[in-house]
């Protein structure tokens, strides 16, 4: 079973991707009628994912764009591998924790370990999640649009 940061993490995993993003969204900061836990509420699909690494700007492989992760109001998130999955063994969902105490840090774990994966966000409104987290030497920017 793929752990929920693998999902969130896959492409810090995949050093084949070479498509860069294309999305350009349009509010960086939270809208103000809601706060930032409360727009991360709801199902989020991956759009792309982009790393800093020269000459290796990472995107998702074909497996991985229909995957899903979905933040619920009371902590807890589901993560699954859409109808492609990148390898056949993996359980189709996941269980994991949320939880956003001091925007714009957004920690996230599987249910079944103890260390949340941190990272920082640089954009959540009504449509978009972007995020950089550092992966080793390299920072990778996953950018997810709401379903």
């Amino acid at each position: 079973m793929k752990r929920i940061i693998k999902l969130m993490t896959f492409c810090a995993l995949l050093a084949s991707c070479s498509k860069e993003n294309t999305t350009t969204p349009s509010n960086p900061n939270p809208t103000p009628e809601k706060t930032p836990s409360e727009l991360l509420k709801g199902t989020w699909k991956i759009e792309s994912s982009v790393s800093n690494e020269a000459g290796n700007p990472s995107t998702l492989p074909d497996c991985s764009k229909d995957n899903l992760v979905t933040f619920n109001a009371d902590g807890t998130m589901l993560a699954d591998e859409g109808a492609v999955k990148c390898d056949s063994m993996d359980a189709q969902t996941s269980t994991g924790t949320w939880k956003m105490t001091s925007y714009p840090t957004l920690e996230f774990k599987q249910d079944a370990t103890t260390e949340f994966t941190v990272v920082k966000v640089i954009q959540l409104d009504e449509t978009y999640l972007k995020y950089e987290m550092p992966v080793d030497t390299r920072i990778y920017t996953l950018t997810w649009k709401r379903k």
